[in-house]
Protein backbone atom coordinates (compact mmCIF):
# COMPACT_ATOMS: atom_id res chain seq x y z
CA UNK A 1 0.00 0.00 0.00
CA UNK A 2 2.71 2.55 0.66
CA UNK A 3 4.55 1.73 -2.33
CA UNK A 4 1.06 2.31 -4.45
CA UNK A 5 0.58 5.81 -2.74
CA UNK A 6 4.02 6.56 -3.25
CA UNK A 7 3.64 5.84 -7.37
CA UNK A 8 0.26 8.02 -6.89
CA UNK A 9 1.95 11.16 -5.33
CA UNK A 10 4.84 11.05 -7.82
CA UNK A 11 2.25 10.43 -10.83
CA UNK A 12 0.14 13.46 -9.24
CA UNK A 13 3.10 15.76 -8.94
CA UNK A 14 3.78 15.16 -12.47
CA UNK A 15 0.53 15.16 -14.19
CA UNK A 16 -0.50 18.12 -12.07
CA UNK A 17 2.31 20.19 -12.97
CA UNK A 18 1.11 19.78 -16.60
CA UNK A 19 -2.59 20.22 -15.93
CA UNK A 20 -1.17 23.46 -14.41
CA UNK A 21 0.41 23.99 -17.58
CA UNK A 22 -2.59 23.41 -20.01
CA UNK A 23 -5.55 24.88 -17.54
CA UNK A 24 -3.05 28.63 -17.83
CA UNK A 25 -2.55 28.42 -21.63
CA UNK A 26 -5.90 28.14 -21.93
CA UNK A 27 -8.03 29.52 -19.71
CA UNK A 28 -5.69 32.79 -19.15
CA UNK A 29 -6.93 34.04 -22.40
CA UNK A 30 -9.87 36.15 -22.67
CA UNK A 31 -12.12 36.85 -26.11
CA UNK A 32 -13.66 39.36 -27.53
CA UNK A 33 -15.79 40.18 -30.40
CA UNK A 34 -14.67 42.84 -32.40
CA UNK A 35 -17.29 45.20 -33.13
CA UNK A 36 -15.51 46.43 -36.46
CA UNK A 37 -15.46 43.54 -38.23
CA UNK A 38 -17.36 40.90 -36.47
CA UNK A 39 -14.11 38.34 -36.09
CA UNK A 40 -13.03 37.02 -32.75
CA UNK A 41 -10.23 38.56 -31.06
CA UNK A 42 -7.95 36.89 -28.32
CA UNK A 43 -5.63 38.56 -25.86
CA UNK A 44 -3.90 36.85 -23.37
CA UNK A 45 -4.32 38.36 -19.77
CA UNK A 46 -1.37 37.63 -18.02
CA UNK A 47 -2.92 37.98 -14.31
CA UNK A 48 -5.32 35.06 -14.58
CA UNK A 49 -2.51 32.90 -16.66
CA UNK A 50 -0.41 33.22 -13.57
CA UNK A 51 -3.42 32.95 -11.23
CA UNK A 52 -4.41 29.52 -12.58
CA UNK A 53 -1.30 27.87 -12.96
CA UNK A 54 -0.20 28.56 -9.61
CA UNK A 55 -3.79 27.86 -8.18
CA UNK A 56 -3.03 24.35 -10.16
CA UNK A 57 0.53 23.92 -8.68
CA UNK A 58 -1.03 24.73 -5.25
CA UNK A 59 -3.77 21.93 -5.16
CA UNK A 60 -1.26 19.83 -6.87
CA UNK A 61 0.91 20.03 -4.12
CA UNK A 62 -1.71 19.59 -1.44
CA UNK A 63 -2.70 16.58 -3.12
CA UNK A 64 0.59 14.55 -3.32
CA UNK A 65 1.57 15.78 0.08
CA UNK A 66 -1.41 14.10 1.22
CA UNK A 67 0.07 10.88 -1.00
CA UNK A 68 3.28 10.56 0.12
CA UNK A 69 2.63 11.59 3.65
CA UNK A 70 0.13 8.57 4.30
CA UNK A 71 3.07 6.46 2.28
CA UNK A 72 5.59 8.02 4.85
CA UNK A 73 3.51 7.41 7.90
CA UNK A 74 2.94 3.31 6.39
CA UNK A 75 6.24 2.97 6.11
CA UNK A 76 7.20 4.02 9.79
CA UNK A 77 4.31 2.05 11.00
CA UNK A 78 6.05 -1.11 9.48
CA UNK A 79 8.96 -0.55 10.79
CA UNK A 80 7.63 -0.24 14.30
CA UNK A 81 6.30 -3.67 13.95
CA UNK A 82 9.49 -5.10 12.47
CA UNK A 83 11.46 -3.48 16.23
CA UNK A 84 8.06 -5.12 18.10
CA UNK A 85 8.41 -8.39 16.19
CA UNK A 86 12.06 -8.17 17.20
CA UNK A 87 11.90 -7.55 20.71
CA UNK A 88 9.36 -10.20 20.88
CA UNK A 89 11.98 -12.38 19.35
CA UNK A 90 14.39 -11.62 21.78
CA UNK A 91 12.33 -11.87 24.78
CA UNK A 92 11.46 -15.35 23.62
CA UNK A 93 15.05 -16.42 23.54
CA UNK A 94 15.95 -15.24 26.31
CA UNK A 95 13.33 -16.94 28.20
CA UNK A 96 14.53 -19.68 26.38
CA UNK A 97 18.15 -19.20 27.73
CA UNK A 98 16.95 -19.06 31.22
CA UNK A 99 17.10 -15.44 31.42
CA UNK A 100 14.50 -14.40 34.03
CA UNK A 101 11.55 -12.02 33.12
CA UNK A 102 11.37 -9.65 35.94
CA UNK A 103 7.89 -7.71 34.61
CA UNK A 104 6.24 -10.92 34.16
CA UNK A 105 3.90 -12.83 36.76
CA UNK A 106 3.24 -15.53 35.01
CA UNK A 107 6.93 -17.18 35.49
CA UNK A 108 8.11 -18.36 39.12
CA UNK A 109 9.48 -16.08 41.05
CA UNK A 110 13.41 -16.67 41.40
CA UNK A 111 15.21 -16.64 44.60
CA UNK A 112 16.86 -13.61 44.01
CA UNK A 113 13.85 -11.18 43.25
CA UNK A 114 10.36 -10.33 45.77
CA UNK A 115 6.88 -10.30 44.61
CA UNK A 116 5.13 -7.00 45.38
CA UNK A 117 1.98 -8.20 47.59
CA UNK A 118 0.43 -4.68 46.10
CA UNK A 119 1.16 -4.45 42.74
CA UNK A 120 2.45 -8.56 41.95
CA UNK A 121 5.79 -6.61 40.21
CA UNK A 122 8.97 -8.91 40.60
CA UNK A 123 11.61 -7.20 42.02
CA UNK A 124 15.32 -7.87 42.63
CA UNK A 125 15.79 -8.54 46.26
CA UNK A 126 18.85 -5.27 46.95
CA UNK A 127 15.57 -3.24 45.87
CA UNK A 128 13.61 -2.07 49.45
CA UNK A 129 10.83 -0.66 47.73
CA UNK A 130 8.64 -1.33 44.59
CA UNK A 131 7.47 1.16 41.94
CA UNK A 132 4.44 1.64 43.47
CA UNK A 133 6.00 2.09 46.81
CA UNK A 134 5.36 -0.60 48.85
CA UNK A 135 8.03 -1.53 51.51
CA UNK A 136 10.01 -4.85 50.73
CA UNK A 137 7.97 -7.45 52.87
Amino acid sequence: MKQICRYLGITVIVLGIIASFITAKNLGVEVSLSSFSSSLREERNWAATFAYFFLGILITGVFSAILLGISETLERLETLETIETTLKDTHANNHLKGVPNVTSTNNPVPSSYWKCPKCGKNNPNHTGTCGCGCEKP
